[in-house]
């Protein structure tokens, strides 16, 4: 049989197989119907810490919307609480003066 140029096949007759010598090589068998299974596995392993990635980046923006909102609810206590001692003073300081 004669080969021919593979895997663009010039020169070779319609019949003929690239590189018979190629065909019978189990190795090469092996390593074709294996190579699929790579780039399948390959892709599935980039899909799979795209994913994890994105996964991490929603948790850390939850988290970071907790914490701005525990923190503007501490602000807002801190005030009230700010604002209750403020007129917890006024009002003992009102009271001082009407004793006078």
């Amino acid at each position: 049989m004669q080969t021919c140029d593979w895997p663009r096949n010039v020169g070779c007759p319609e019949n003929s197989a690239p590189n018979k010598d190629l065909d019978d090589d189990p190795l090469l068998e092996s390593s074709l119907s294996e190579f699929p299974q790579s780039v399948m596995r390959i892709l599935f392993i980039n899909f799979q810490k795209d994913r994890v990635s994105q996964q991490q980046q929603q948790q850390q923006q939850k988290q970071q919307q907790r914490v701005r909102a525990l923190f503007c609810r501490l602000l807002r206590e801190k005030r009230i609480i700010l604002l209750v001692y403020t007129l917890s003073l006024l009002i003992i300081i009102i009271n001082s003066e009407r004793k006078r």
